[in-house]
């Protein structure tokens, strides 16, 4: 048609730094499996532990299945949050500040001295 041209898009080369190759690939890899990992051991580990858990603490058993409801609420209900915030800022950070999260929260929750503070915990661990 005259008058109207036709302008070809050029095609865009992927960032180089966006392109994950060998070493590099298989670290994100490790990292994305061990971050997986760390949280399904974590469950099982609270499960199996729950005996204990109620003996040390002397309160019943259904008491202590709180400590996994409040978990496992708030682990859900982030998802989505942290997903869109990982969009926003980048997934490598919000990867990193939640792996150190969790290992915080864990670690408080392994030397918390009553039943109260491990249940205060286990909810704002995530939070």
């Amino acid at each position: 048609m005259p008058g109207s041209s036709v302008h070809a898009v050029p095609e865009r080369e992927p960032k180089r730094s966006m392109i994950l190759t060998g070493k590099a690939l298989w670290l994100s890899f490790a990292a994305a499996t061990t971050g997986t990992f760390m949280v399904n051991l974590d469950s099982s580990v609270v499960n199996v532990a729950l005996p204990v858990l109620q003996h040390q603490f002397s309160v019943s058993i259904e008491s202590l299945q709180w400590v996994i409801t409040a978990y496992l609420l708030v682990i859900t209900g982030l998802l989505p949050v942290t997903g869109r915030i990982a969009d926003a800022v980048g997934r490598r950070k919000v990867f990193l500040v939640g792996i150190s999260t969790f290992t915080a929260g864990s670690l408080l929750s392994a030397i918390s001295p009553t039943f109260t503070v491990l249940m205060d915990l286990s909810v704002s661990d995530h939070n």
